[in-house]
């Protein structure tokens, strides 16, 4: 916090503290230090929820890695694999990791999206490569066999694709929602 505001805000608890009853002013203080506070742990939880909730909803419409969509076919694979596989990687990444920074613009606090804006440069990377992980290791599991291995190229633009529509997206929404809070007074 920068000094000026900080003397401000010190300044504001000193004038206002003899005016509220004191457990106002206890309960008030400590529901803004849980709101500004960030639990790694907690946070790192959260965002693996939320990563396998939009994760799972992506298997919905597009396979990835062969598993998915539900009730078979290849959903949304059929359009982009005319592009070739490297574009299909790249599209899927997209879209598997890209949905997890879009509901995580929604699901976290303020606090907590400021911790992803501030470490994003490592966090969307660490998620591609635990997800890219989990995916191949799930089809590895369900087609017995290990295949996924042949296919590193694909894994790698599956990664870079991913991170770079991710983190342009998370930050794009980060932008919006800011500004709609800003104009709707929030």
């Amino acid at each position: 916090m920068p000094k000026d505001i900080e003397k401000e805000f010190q300044s504001f608890l000193q004038d206002n503290r003899k005016t509220l009853p004191e457990r106002l002013y206890s309960t008030t203080l400590l529901q803004t230090v849980r709101d500004l506070t960030v639990k790694p742990v907690q946070f790192f939880v959260k965002l693996l929820a939320i990563q396998s909730i939009a994760g799972g909803l992506t298997l919905l419409v597009c396979p990835q890695f062969g598993l998915g969509p539900l009730g078979g076919g290849q959903g949304l694979m059929t359009w982009v694999m005319a592009y070739g596989p490297i574009a299909c990687a790249v599209f899927c990444g997209s879209v598997f990791l890209g949905s997890s920074a879009l509901l995580s613009l929604f699901a976290f606090r303020w606090a907590e999206r400021r911790y992803l804006y501030e470490r994003q440069l490592w966090i969307f990377p660490l998620l591609a490569l635990f997800s890219v992980c989990a995916l191949m290791l799930a089809s590895a599991i369900h087609f017995q066999s290990l295949h996924v291995l042949d296919h590193l190229e694909f894994a790698f633009y599956w990664i870079l694709g991913g991170v770079t529509f991710s983190q342009f997206l998370f930050l794009l929404g980060q932008k919006a929602r800011e500004r709609f809070e800003l104009s709707a007074g929030i």
